[in-house]
């Protein structure tokens, strides 16, 4: 309860704003403020005559329109997109002085725009909120848990995060943009030994170990998703390492996953058979993300396959193919987007009807949907599974064996392996 009810007291965010509080320098930019709190979480009025602030050499006793507006004192051009550096606050209260920096403050593009903190917290005698990490081994897609930390603001609760992550710091000596903590400084190597085109990747996953290392054996957000994406590269082939990934994303699990594995821990799971929780974790994909609920339900349908549930693949799917003859994948030029998932959904269809009643009619549904064959470049897992694994693994009849030859066939002349 004292956890939530300091969350909800001291709760900063980080916005931009149209409004127009007081009359702005013409260079635009700074922050507006709200509200302050001590330590105690006490709110502070600024009329008190023990507390006073100042910045940039000018001391602020007054509110604007309900918030206290601190000047940028940008010498820039206003449509030149720099950055405000700094702000430096020295705030003085019961005798005691605090110092709070705060970097990278957006200038005023629009007259009027400025940046909004609901509050400050007095907790710490010198913080400074390195709010925008800049390098090239910063990837955005690594600022979502981060960001949405910052809309908080620096409060006692979202310092013991921010600070774990290099975003806040305690002591002046990081002033400068170009000092990184030392887990900061071993990642951003591993970042840029890292490709995507390697097939081993020991030099960036070494130097993951020393951030690690220095981190205090703590796992962050960057060190852990670059190691993850590492580590998931091959997944299909490398089933050796699932086990592993599992472990630590469940070790893990306050710290958000890239976007780009958020299907990760599934694969795993299917890669130790471990289906009915494979099944688990795509159901909460489904909800998490219902724009792409389709892909989601095509990855399940493939779970359903590996514990031979044909039946109800068939059942699932039949609607969806009631109106669609196999002409439809002969006559059809457009390859890409809506059709190339359709096919695929007929593939599925198709394979499933075939394995069930090895028909006349059934084959020439699965024939139709390999007409367009370069549509498996998409999901060539599936074929390969198909091949060297489940065909490899079950009874062969000889009207199956029809089935083999043809996604040979594909698979030859797509040159999937």
């Amino acid at each position: 309860m004292k956890k939530i009810t300091t969350t909800i007291l001291i709760i900063l965010c980080y916005t931009f704003s149209f409004a127009q509080p007081g009359h702005p320098p013409p260079s635009g930019g700074g922050l507006s403020i709200k509200n302050f709190y001590d330590s105690s979480l006490n709110k502070i009025s600024i009329d008190n005559p023990s507390f006073s602030i100042t910045s940039n050499g000018f001391t602020y006793s007054h509110k604007e329109q309900g918030s206290l507006y601190i000047s940028s004192n940008n010498s820039s051009n206003i449509f030149d997109g720099q950055y405000q550096k700094l702000i430096h606050l020295e705030i003085s209260y019961n005798g005691k002085k605090h110092k709070i920096d705060i970097e990278n403050i957006f200038p005023n593009r629009h007259y009027g725009t400025l940046e909004e903190i609901d509050s400050i917290v007095l907790d710490r005698p010198y913080i400074l909120s390195k709010r925008k990490k800049i390098g090239k081994c910063w990837d955005n897609s690594y600022y979502a848990y981060s960001s949405s930390i910052l809309k908080n603001g620096i409060t006692p609760y979202t310092n013991e995060i921010l600070n774990k992550l290099g975003f806040t710091h305690f002591s002046p000596d990081y002033i400068n943009d170009a000092k990184q903590l030392p887990w900061e400084e071993y990642f951003c190597k591993a970042a840029d030994k890292y490709s995507p085109n390697y097939s081993t990747n020991e030099k960036s996953l070494a130097y993951l170990e020393q951030a690690l290392k220095e981190n205090n054996n703590e796992y962050n957000e960057h060190i852990l998703n670059l190691k993850l994406i590492i580590l998931s590269k091959n997944i299909k082939e490398e089933t050796e390492k699932s086990q592993y990934i599992l472990d630590l994303i469940n070790n893990n699990k306050d710290i958000p996953l890239d976007s780009q594995l958020e299907d990760l821990k599934a694969l795993c799971l299917i890669n130790l058979k471990q289906y009915d929780e494979a099944l688990k974790e795509y159901d909460h994909l489904e909800k998490q993300h219902p724009k792409y609920e389709d892909y989601y339900t095509y990855d399940k349908m493939k779970v359903f396959f590996y514990q031979s549930r044909y039946d109800e693949i068939i059942e699932y799917l039949s609607p969806m193919f009631k109106k669609i003859k196999n002409t439809y994948f002969y006559k059809i030029t457009y390859r890409g987007g809506d059709f190339d998932q359709l096919n695929k959904w007929y593939f599925l269809y198709s394979f499933c009807s075939y394995l069930e009643k090895p028909t006349g009619a059934n084959k020439r549904k699965l024939v139709a949907s390999l007409h367009n064959s370069s549509v498996f470049s998409l999901d060539y897992d599936f074929i390969r599974y198909l091949l060297k694994d489940f065909y490899m693994n079950t009874p062969i009849t000889q009207e199956k064996f029809e089935g083999l030859k043809l996604l040979f066939k594909v698979s030859e002349k797509e040159n999937i392996f």
